[in-house]
């Protein structure tokens, strides 16, 4: 196969030219309307991690450094594994909103590979009698 239509397969999850394929599911790439990748995680975190480390050097002159350590390490290191999840958003009329959550940069590169498939399927040299035969897309 060349490049452009070899599967790209990240820990179960399988691109193609027409499908997206997780263990679970099988979603068309006819059916998607929308592909985003976020941190969700990350929102709940940076502001604990930022407002308990300003608390604790406000205060340092009376902690220890163990009391300092305790407050400040949990908190960044939880930063620092929610930027490492994401979640894969896949939204259309008729998926309401599937999510696949992952690593992040994983799951960035399934992004990619989603919407260089959505394009190379949306080119204007498709075969027009495909689209009458398509059920989701009836002749007029």
């Amino acid at each position: 196969m060349n490049e452009q239509t070899e599967p790209r397969v990240v820990r179960g999850i399988r691109v193609t030219e027409t499908c997206l394929r997780t263990p679970r599911q099988t979603i068309m790439l006819r059916d998607i309307d929308h592909v985003e990748c976020r941190r969700p995680l990350l929102v709940a975190t940076l502001p604990v991690a930022i407002g308990m480390t300003a608390i604790t050097m406000r205060f340092a002159d009376l902690l220890t450094w163990s009391e300092i350590a305790t407050l400040i390490v949990p908190p960044i290191a939880a930063t620092v594994a929610a930027a490492e999840i994401g979640v894969l958003r896949l939204s259309s009329l008729s998926l309401h909103n599937q999510a696949i959550w992952g690593r992040y940069r994983e799951l960035q590169q399934d992004r990619a590979s989603v919407e260089a498939a959505m394009a190379r399927n949306r080119l204007p040299n498709h075969d027009p009698k495909s689209s009458a035969t398509d059920p989701h897309h009836p002749e007029a």
